[in-house]
């Protein structure tokens, strides 16, 4: 587990994007969102059930490139798509270093 007050402000946007993505495009019900630190690469995930009008339209829209443009600014880089029935988006970068 990482310590939030460790976290990139760039994990900190891409948070509230993916949160106002679940809000837009996802159905009712839980969502995960998980941090990690594992190699000196901190990764998020944020994952939850699509809307079909969501699936069937596929990922369109600024949200999912700005998070890819902020985390390449950072070094990482980010991934998205459905995994079974869930959408799951990874954002991840070099992680910051300890205080």
């Amino acid at each position: 587990d990482t310590p939030l007050e460790d976290l990139s402000p760039s994990l900190g946007w891409v948070l509230v994007e993916s949160a106002t993505n679940i809000i837009k495009h996802g159905i009712p019900g839980p969502c995960t969102i998980s941090i990690q630190t594992d190699g000196g690469i901190t990764t998020l995930r944020v994952s939850n059930r699509p809307s079909h009008a969501f699936t069937v339209q596929g990922a369109r829209g600024f949200g999912l490139i700005g998070i890819t443009e902020r985390m390449m600014a950072a070094g990482g880089g980010a991934t998205w798509g459905e995994v079974g029935d869930l959408w799951v988006l990874d954002a991840f970068m070099p992680s910051l270093p300890a205080n």
